[in-house]
């Protein structure tokens, strides 16, 4: 049985860690900036703006729809908005159930607001779903387990987002944080 403990530092980097939004692609006239803006991780009004007057006023199928309502609660996360942008990945859950990404961003919002088992639920949901960027939601799964004082859930998702997106530094640091102890071991 192997134990987990994270080394003192770790705590010190979680609370430095950004979690990290997703974002849902929708194409065609605001919609597609509102996109844009979401991708290139603004945070701007002028940004949010766009993708508020793209659900207002443009013609736009059911999944567009959720999309953009997942986008702009991308910007409004970026900007550190949580409640607001919970509030969008709502409205795109609602509009459709169906966009993992929208439940994963959910998770992501739920979890910086500290309500760190509704944000492990809301993930596991996402995942559940196949999302097209499943290391940013075994990422932000592994930050609320760790916050919850599950050692190994949290060990396990970091490695898994660190193997599913190699170049990404930040789930390797965070696993990397973890000493793993064999319990009956022989010591060295």
């Amino acid at each position: 049985m192997r134990r987990l403990f994270p080394l003192g530092a770790a705590l010190a980097l979680l609370s430095a860690s950004p979690a990290a939004a997703q974002v849902t692609i929708t194409l065609g006239g605001t919609a597609k900036a509102c996109f844009d803006a979401a991708k290139a991780m603004k945070q701007d009004l002028d940004s949010e703006h766009l993708c508020t007057v793209a659900i207002e006023y443009q013609l736009l199928n059911q999944r567009d729809l959720a999309g953009t309502y997942a986008n702009r609660g991308a910007i409004k996360f970026n900007r550190g908005d949580f409640d607001a942008a919970q509030q969008d990945f709502e409205m795109a859950i609602q509009t459709e159930p169906g966009l993992s990404e929208s439940h994963i961003n959910r998770g992501a919002a739920l979890q910086r607001m500290g309500l760190y088992a509704e944000a492990v639920d809301e993930i596991n949901q996402g995942l559940a779903l196949n999302p097209e960027d499943p290391a940013r939601a075994y990422f932000n799964r592994g930050v609320a387990r760790q916050n919850q004082r599950d050692l190994t859930g949290a060990y396990l998702d970091f490695r898994k987002a660190a193997e599913l997106a190699p170049n990404w530094e930040e789930p390797r640091l965070m696993a990397d944080q973890f000493v793993v102890e064999r319990k009956g071991a022989a010591p060295n």
